[in-house]
């Protein structure tokens, strides 16, 4: 039996998806993957986006190297998930993911395209005339939506609705998709990337022509592929020399690729050929986020799209993928987009990536010596007070030399919290929540307030940084900051101080990136530096 890699990776940890998943059929909650709600019973109440494990587990039925392939008991398995997933639907159509009453849109969004998507694969199931009538619920509720500070989820969107017309033939669904389209095209910056949270994130970005890619094989409207061409082009450019991608200069730190797209636009562009030949490669070696190094959340929400991956490369016209040509890291120019803040400086010696919006947040890799490097910033304590120059800022003053070897960046150092829950916290927000039952326009406060809190909120503090890099075959960085204010300070490694949850992996090529911590004379000077050593 021969697999391929993203098949591989799946079946590996099928085990585990099927783990969180409740088999016992006389059970309340059969069918239910939220381990934590079922077993552990430390919620109250489930992620309905673990709901799209459904879809993992329909495509392995239907997978004949699968060990569940065309198994009556993972069939059972799939239709309980389908009729939890129904059970949990709220009245008006939408879904949680995280909270009561939450009417969550990337809950509403994901999980129907996962379930509509098991219908259309599984066209006998016994209670498909419920759960169409639940997507058409789903579907009307997203009518309408957008979301603008996240456009990944508004993709997630257009391939559920599209499922929802081929179930249903109903054509405000098919509309309503070719408005998102004009949404996508309206909303694609020039250089190719789609906001998440104020700048370019190169695995939601994966994730965004991915879900385009899926609408664009269904429906073949012409008008997306500019926008999946434009966007593919932005990506490659991110997919390092040793096969990881993303990371800390992202504006959501996200290191990880979503393939299925990849290799759907693989059959027509020499482009996503040649970055699916890296990806497979970077999986086998696990120098890239994948679904073996995710948690179990993230494993079942992307993992379908591993099988989806593993079926477009099966299908798709045999071509010498390296007849393609070198991605961008394997070339040795410059490129600068500006409205990302992304510097990209190439040579025989490094492949260097900086952020300029960013704070200087920065991806090395080492030709020679074949290591990865990421460099975070700065992050200072004073007085039980966290202060970081990694944060998104459209207000950072940037001077790049004209030959791109040196950089300076200056900016305000933002208050870095991290909100950690309490019970008092816990008990006053579930009554907050409660009253969403009553008064819908306040979960949607509520809403937009928790992901205020905890994400997109900017607070800069009163304190200045300066970064400056020297990039040549040497690279050296000066960070100068408000002198003799600070009682602890860090330079270097990896830190995230802005929360995203699909953040934080661990793969192989994060252990070359040594931070320090700062001296004592640093700190009262305001001045420190770093070298990354060999170069």
């Amino acid at each position: 039996m021969t697999t391929d890699i993203y098949k591989k990776t799946i079946l590996n940890c099928l085990p585990r998806i099927i783990s969180n998943c409740n088999r016992n059929k006389y059970s309340s909650s059969f069918g239910c993957f939220d381990r934590n709600f079922w077993h552990y019973k430390i919620i109250d109440i489930p992620s309905a986006r673990l709901q799209e494990g459904v879809l993992i587990l329909a495509l392995s039925y239907l997978d004949s190297e699968s060990p569940f392939f065309k198994k009556d008991d993972t069939k059972e398995w799939i239709k309980g998930g389908l009729n939890f997933w129904l059970k949990i639907q709220g009245k008006d159509g939408s879904f949680n993911e995280w909270y009561p009453h939450e009417k969550s849109f990337v809950a509403t969004a994901f999980s129907s395209y996962a379930i509509s998507e098991t219908l259309i694969l599984l066209p006998d199931m016994e209670t498909r005339k419920e759960i169409i009538a639940g997507l058409k619920k789903a579907g009307d509720w997203l009518l309408g939506k957008r979301d603008s500070q996240a456009l990944n989820q508004n993709a997630g969107a257009l391939a559920a609705l599209y499922n929802i017309f081929l179930l249903t033939g109903e054509e405000k669904y098919e509309k309503e998709c070719k408005k998102l389209v004009e949404f996508f095209k309206k909303n694609q910056n020039e250089e190719g990337w789609f906001s998440e949270y104020g700048g370019a994130d190169i695995g939601y970005l994966s994730l965004t022509l991915d879900y385009l890619a899926k609408y664009y094989l269904k429906s073949k409207n012409g008008d997306v592929l500019p926008i999946l061409e434009k966007g593919l082009d932005f990506l490659s450019n991110f997919i390092h020399p040793d096969g990881s991608a993303g990371g800390i200069y992202g504006s959501r730190n996200t290191s990880y690729i979503i393939p299925s797209g990849i290799e759907i636009l693989a059959n027509f562009s020499f482009l996503a050929g040649k970055m699916s030949s890296v990806l497979r490669e970077s999986i086998r070696n696990n120098c890239i986020t994948h679904p073996e190094t995710m948690d179990d959340r993230y494993l079942i929400q992307n993992g379908y799209n591993y099988l989806e991956a593993s079926l477009q490369f099966k299908k798709r016209n045999p071509f010498n993928e390296d007849s393609a040509g070198n991605l961008p890291s394997f070339s040795f120019n410059d490129k600068y987009f500006p409205r990302a803040g992304f510097l990209i400086k190439s040579s025989p010696a490094l492949y260097c990536i900086v952020n300029c919006q960013k704070g200087g947040a920065f991806y090395c890799y080492d030709r020679l010596e074949k290591i990865s490097i990421y460099n975070s910033g700065i992050l200072l304590r004073r007085k039980e007070k966290s202060y970081s120059s990694s944060w998104i800022s459209g207000q950072n003053e940037i001077i790049i030399s004209q030959d791109n070897k040196n950089i300076l960046i200056k900016g305000r150092l933002q208050k870095a919290a991290e909100h950690r829950p309490t019970t008092f916290r816990f008990v006053v927000l579930r009554i907050l929540l409660g009253l969403g039952q009553f008064a819908p326009y306040f979960t949607v406060f509520m809403k937009s307030a928790l992901r205020n809190l905890l994400i997109s909120r900017k607070n800069p503090s009163s304190f200045y940084f300066e970064r400056s890099f020297n990039i040549d075959n040497n690279v050296l960085i000066k960070d100068r900051f408000s002198a003799g204010v600070f009682d602890k300070g860090h330079i270097g490694g990896i830190f995230e101080p802005a929360y995203t949850p699909s953040s934080k992996y661990f793969n192989n090529n994060l252990v070359n990136s040594p931070g320090r911590l700062m001296a004592k004379g640093e700190l009262i000077r305001g001045e420190a530096e770093y070298s990354l050593g060999r170069f």
